[in-house]
C-alpha cells in the first residue's frame, strides 16, 4: 500500500459536498387514518387465525385426527 498516495488522495479537495442532517423528531404513535388501522387490524386477525389453524392442524396430526376443511380453510363452529 502506498501511504503517500493514500494521504494525497485523502487530503485533496473535492468539488462534491455531502450534507448530512441527523435530526429526528417524535411525531406520535398510532395510525394516520382509520383505513390504515382497519387494514392492520384485519391483517393481525388473519395472522392469528392462521397461527391457530396451524396449531390445530399440528395437534390433530399428532393425535391422528382429521380437521374438517373447506377450500383449505378449517371449518370452525360459530361463536
Amino acid at each position: 500500500m502506498d501511504v503517500a498516495d493514500l494521504e494525497t488522495r485523502l487530503l485533496a479537495e473535492d468539488d462534491e459536498t455531502t450534507l448530512v442532517v441527523g435530526s429526528w423528531t417524535y411525531v406520535g404513535s398510532g395510525w394516520t387514518n382509520p383505513g390504515d388501522k382497519a387494514l392492520a387490524d384485519a391483517a393481525a386477525a388473519r395472522a392469528r387465525e392462521y397461527a391457530q389453524w396451524k396449531a390445530q392442524k399440528g395437534a390433530g396430526q399428532r393425535l391422528g385426527l382429521r380437521i374438517p376443511q373447506q377450500g383449505g380453510v378449517p371449518i370452525t363452529p360459530a361463536a
